[in-house]
This record gives C-alpha cells, structure tokens and sequence, in this order.
C-alpha cells in the first residue's frame, strides 16, 4: 500500500522509483498470495511426516538434532528476558515515554546536521577537464597548452588506472559541428580522462580530480580550468545544465546582464564548498558587426535578411544546400562549397560586396556600414530570454541542499538591476522538487495506511498507536544517515517510505493479537504482555531478513552507490523501530485501553452479524 503515491510522483524521481514500487508491490501481492495457500499446505504435508518419520541416529541428524535444540534454548531465553523485561518497562510507561519522546526530538536535532543531496555520487570512472585560455588564443597555441595537460595528467595518476583520454580543441566554424560543440572557440579545449573500473582502482574519481586539480593550479596559474566527474548519471541528473549549481541571470541587456553576472561570479567564490566557478558567457570576442541603413536598404528593396545570407555565404560558403560530387571510383559524395579567398575577406573587402536590385549591383558600403567589435562568444536563451549563467562544481565532504542555502542567503544582497532577475538553477532546483514530490506521496501512504487499519481494526484509535511505529523509525534512520555520513536524498526519502510500510506491519502484528486477547475477556495489562510474547518472534524474524538482505546493497560499492541510502535508511529504521516497537506499543495500548475502553461485547457482535452476511 505504501507504494501506490509512487504512481503519482512527477519529473526525474518518477522515472526512477516507479519500476522499484511496481516490482515490490506486485512481488508483495504474489507473496501474499502463497502465504494463503502453498504455504499452509505444505507445513501440514512436512508436519504429518515430521510426526510419523523416526528419530534417525545418523550423525548428521544428532548434530542437527543438537544445533536446532541449541537454537530453541537461546529462543526460549529470549523470550523470557524480553517477557520480563516488557512486565518491568510497562510498569513505567510515563517514563518510557518520555524517554522515547526525548530521544525523537533529539533526532530531530541530528537531522539538521545531516547533508542533503538530490542524488547520490556515482563513481562513473571518467572526469573532465574544460580548458579556457585568454580569448583570441590560436588554436595552436590551445593545443599546446593542451599537450602539457595530458602530460601532467600521465604524471599524476598511475598509469594503470588511466584506460584513454580524449581531447577536443577549438570548434568548427560553420555546419552541424559548429552547432554541437562543445567548446566556444579556438581558446577552449575539452579533456576527458577515462579511468579504468572502481573495482581495479584503489581511491575515487574524486581523489583523483583533486590531484590533478592541486597541480594544474601550480602550473597553469593564469588559465581557467575547471573539473567535473562525467558519465550518463552525471549528466542526467543535472538536467541539461553543464555543473550542478547554476545561477541564472536574465535579462535583455547584453552590458547589464555581463555585470550582474560578474557580481555572482564573486559571490560565489566566497561560497565554502564550491570549485571551478566560472561565468559561461565571455565577453570580448572580436567581430565585425554590420549597422545596415533601413531606409535606405528599404529604396532598393533591400532586406536585413539579405544582407545577412550574402554576408554569411561570402565568408562561410553555400554551407546550407551544398552541391555535391560523387567520386565515380569509390562512390563517396563530397559537397562543393564555395566562398570568397582568404585574401577577399577583410573588412574592407566585404564592404565592397554587392547585392541585386532589379539585376543591378548594389554595393554593400552604400547602405551598411561595417565596424570591428566585440561582443559574447555565444548567446544563450531560455523561454525566449537572454540569460547569462554562473556554474560552479561542489567539493567532496558538501551537499548541495546547504550549499544551495549559503547562496540563496548571500544572492538575498544582491542589487538586481531593472529588467533582470536571478535564479538558482541546476540540481537544487530539482532536488526541491523532487523532496515536494516525495514528500506529498509519504502522506499519501501514512493516509492510505492508516485508512486501511481503520477498515480492518473497526476503530480510530488502535490505527494511531500503530502509527506511532513511524516515528521510532525515523528516529533510527536519522541516526543510521548521520553515522554513515549519509546525505538525505531521493534514494533516502524512497528508504523512508518503504521503512513505514515494514515497521507498520510490526505494530499490526502486536496490536492485533492483543484485540484477539482482550475479546477473549483479558485485560489491557494481560492482553499487551501476551501480544508482546507471542508476536516477538515474527517481528524479529521479519525486521532481520530485511535488515540482513539490505546488508550488501547498503555497503556500497561500484555500482551500487546509488541505492546505498535507501538500504541505510531501511536498516536503520528497522533496528531502532523493531527495538522500541516492542514496548512502546504495548504501553500506549494500554493507555489507550484505559482511557477509551474498546466495547468488546459489541465488536463481537458485529463480527457475528458480517460472519452471517
């Protein structure tokens, strides 16, 4: 049940925890669905031949003959500690339950100093290094440089953990290249390191980024170079977006928008936590830029468009419908470009230029006029609006969520010019949504629970002391995060949702049999010991096979980072929760008993009157 508001969960975490709550609820129903029918067959089949089969003299049956006693000796003594134990507790249940309640609110406490992160790190085995030299660099002299990097890179880390590196220098001018680069101009350079398997490796990719980090600052002091784990998760998780902290600055302004960003960028570098902060616009990248006259364009029935395409094809070339060639020996195509000579394209050159009105030539001088400048390498648009973004990484040891905090606090004094405005983008943005969105389907399944229990146990009452099961499980997942240094996250948040269902479960078992207790004419006090006794066994057993089969996935390990807080969560709900669950229940179904007596009498009754239906 607690998995049906997965349903409705949106963006990312939908995708993401969906197929989980599916396999789970369906693995669920079919496990119910043996316990009502295999399973009390065949312990009736096993139970017939155990009593009808001769005690054998086999060694191998005295020896398990001897480890099955053993085993029911430490069970019975279990039973009887826990028995006394419980009789003890439920003679103090006010101080039992402050002590729980104490314990709760320091929790809370331990929380706040629990990181919080959208999603986990994953060790992908490769990193980047994005290069940006002074603008106006030369392509060469970029790849030089780039040349040193690799080189330093193969100093750095041993050579067994290094399987390739790649290296983009420059972008192309024109085409679908130009379009997908990665870099912005002949000054910026791409090296993408690929590291051998997590497994074969001794550290981290982490450790790995800041070795090189910590020796690029020593020798390349005057570049920018910034450091980012890659992989599919990497770049899924932050949604488009080239760092997982991002500040938007949007406005129409080109000169306001690049001073506003300026301001951030300083902001940011004195953010603790936060590496390679780099504003993504550049400024200053020399261009010609063409005034045309409209009017008098307009005389010669010359347009802006116009201009434009016999400016770009004089420079670039016929590059959007080329013809083409085929070679008739191999059969390949080759398109046919064709453009003015290196020589013909200097600004004075294209002002000569001309264009066709009415089969006569107009020189280009005559109607526009063509200056040196500078402007941005790129513009970059969201919703249709410029925008100039700062992106920055976060050091190992920090989370995003208080990091996020720290810069929504220091943006709050900023001063935003006319026209513009700032957002914090990236995966804090996400991550706020994806908490809003898993929080809404907690309370949907602590409502959907505690419904369902109100149906079966006929009663508002008896549904809520089960439900204050959930509170002890969270004071045990609190801890269980902060120990492991754990950071909440949507992996955690899931831990959580499927903590309640199991320790739910636990607190139906014991609340129930005291029920059937009190319907047999036992008092509270009698019915919660017996509830206790006979119901211990089936919730250790239950609460230990979760928490033993969560053991490897909450170890961690290549590959299994990202469900590793779900696993922490879920065991350390259960080892807190199993613990206080079998007293804390018993002693507020007492009180709740006294105060609000059940009439069994009645409830008889009407079990009668739905056997008879």
């Amino acid at each position: 049940i607690v998995f049906m508001p997965v349903w409705f969960l949106t963006g990312i975490s939908k995708y993401l925890f969906t197929p989980m709550g599916l396999a789970i609820g369906v693995a669920m129903f079919a496990s119910y669905a043996v316990s009502l029918t295999v399973i009390p067959v065949l312990a009736r089949r096993f139970a017939e031949r155990q009593g009808k089969k001769p005690a054998s003299t086999s060694p191998v049956a005295r020896l398990s003959n001897e480890i099955l006693a053993r085993v029911q000796r430490l069970l019975d003594r279990t039973d009887a500690r826990y028995a006394a134990a419980l009789e003890a507790t439920l003679k103090r249940k006010k101080t039992l339950l402050l002590g729980v309640s104490l314990a709760f609110f320091a929790s809370l406490g331990l929380a706040t100093q629990i990181g919080r992160d959208f999603f986990p790190p994953v060790d992908e085995g490769e990193f980047q290094i994005a290069l940006r030299a002074p603008i106006g660099t030369r392509v060469d002299e970029t790849e030089k440089i780039v040349n040193r990097i690799e080189a330093m890179v193969h100093e750095v880390l041993p050579a067994e953990d290094i399987r390739s590196i790649n290296t983009s220098i420059g972008a192309a001018k024109q085409g679908l290249r130009a379009m997908l680069a990665s870099n912005a101009g002949p000054h910026e350079a791409k090296v993408r390191v690929e590291l051998s398997p997590a497994q074969e490796r001794k550290h981290d990719v982490e450790h790995y980024i800041a070795l090189v980090r910590a020796r690029a600052k020593e020798e390349f002091s005057g570049l920018s170079i910034s450091f980012d784990p890659r992989g599919s998760v990497r770049q899924i998780i932050n949604f488009g977006y080239q760092a997982p902290i991002v500040v938007e600055a949007r406005g129409y302004d080109l000169a306001e928008g690049s001073k506003l960003a300026s301001k951030i960028e300083s902001i940011l570098h004195t953010v603790p936590g936060l590496t390679d902060v780099k504003s993504v616009r550049q400024d200053d990248y020399p261009s010609l830029k063409i005034e045309v006259d409209r009017q008098r364009a307009a005389r010669f029935d010359i347009s802006q468009h116009d201009v434009a395409r016999v400016l770009l094809g004089s420079v670039f070339g016929n590059t959007s419908r080329p013809p083409f060639m085929t070679d008739p020996e191999t059969g390949f195509n080759y398109d046919i470009i064709t453009r003015l000579g290196e020589s013909y394209r200097d600004m004075n050159d294209l002002s000569e230029i001309t264009l066709q009105h009415k089969e006569k030539p107009v020189l280009l001088r005559s109607i526009a006029n063509i200056r040196r400048s500078v402007g941005p390498v790129a513009l970059e648009r969201r919703d249709q609006q410029r925008i100039a973004e700062v992106i920055a990484n976060v050091l190992p040891g920090y989370d995003v969520g208080g990091i996020a905090e720290d810069i929504r606090t220091r943006l709050a004094d900023l001063e935003i010019p006319s026209g513009f405005t700032v957002e914090l983008k990236g995966q804090s943005e996400e991550q706020a949504e994806t908490n809003k969105s898993l929080a809404i389907a907690l309370l949907l399944a602590l409502g959907i629970v505690y419904m369902v229990m109100a149906a079966q146990f006929r009663s508002l009452l008896h549904p809520l002391i089960i439900m204050f099961t959930v509170p002890l499980g969270m004071i045990g997942v609190f801890v269980a995060l902060f120990v492991t240094g754990t950071s909440f996250s949507s992996t955690s948040m899931m831990g959580i949702i499927m903590m309640v269902g199991i320790v739910v479960a636990n607190g139906i078992l014991l609340v129930n049999y005291a029920n059937l207790k009190r319907e047999e004419g036992a008092s509270p006090e009698e019915a919660a010991l017996a509830a206790g006794k006979v119901r211990l066994r089936p919730i250790l057993m239950t609460s230990l096979a979760v928490i033993f089969g969560l053991i490897p996935m909450a170890m961690g390990g290549p590959g299994a980072e990202t469900y590793a807080p779900l696993a922490r969560a879920v065991m350390g709900g259960l080892l807190v929760s199993t613990g206080l669950t079998l007293f804390v229940i018993p002693a507020l179904y007492i009180i709740v008993e006294r105060r609000f007596p059940t009439d069994m009498g009645r409830r008889k009754a009407e079990e009668a009157l739905i056997d008879a239906a």
